[in-house]
Parts: structure tokens; C-alpha cells; sequence
């Protein structure tokens, strides 16, 4: 699992530069400054090099276990992690809930 986790970190890294590289890009293209042979190179460059990378294949994964199912959005750990760590006492502030 910790093999899964490092993997989809190391996507999550790379789509990150490559959408800053996109944007400098795509500025270059809309910008009037330059000329028009930059702003070409820059368009064909755009459609080469980015195909296919976008956020929405990368998945979170749970930072103890790796599973991709329930993870609590502000610790990112799954369900089951997180009940262990708050009965032990690692997570402070949480409390039993009781209607």
C-alpha cells in the first residue's frame, strides 16, 4: 500500500508542474507582445505536451493504511484510522458523540 501512496503522491507532484507550465503558456499565447511564430510554438507545444494529465486521475489515498475509500478531507486519513487515532488519544479535541 505505502508503494500506492508514494506513486500517486509522485503524480500528484508532476500534474502540478506540468498546470504551471500550462499557464505560463497559455499566457504567452494570449499575450500581444510577442510575435506570432512564439505564440504558435507556444500553442503546438501546448497540445504535444499536455494531453491526458489532469488531477482527476490521481486519487487520495489514506496516509497510514493507503485505502481510497472514506478519508476524512481534513486529516486525510480513512475512516478507520482516524476512529483508532482519536481512541488512543493522538488526536485531541474529539469527543463521543451522544444524542
Amino acid at each position: 500500500m505505502k508503494k500506492l501512496v508514494r506513486k500517486d503522491s509522485k503524480k500528484r507532484a508532476r500534474v502540478f508542474s506540468r498546470e504551471k507550465k500550462l499557464f505560463v503558456l497559455k499566457n504567452i499565447g494570449k499575450n500581444y507582445s510577442f510575435s506570432t511564430e512564439v505564440k504558435d510554438k507556444t500553442r503546438s507545444s501546448m497540445s504535444v505536451n499536455f494531453e491526458g494529465n489532469s488531477l482527476g486521475q490521481t486519487t487520495n489515498r489514506c496516509v497510514m493504511t493507503g485505502r481510497k475509500k472514506r478519508l476524512n478531507r481534513m486529516f486525510s486519513f480513512s475512516r478507520i484510522c482516524f476512529l483508532k487515532l482519536v481512541r488512543m488519544g493522538h488526536l485531541f479535541g474529539f469527543r463521543k458523540s451522544s444524542w
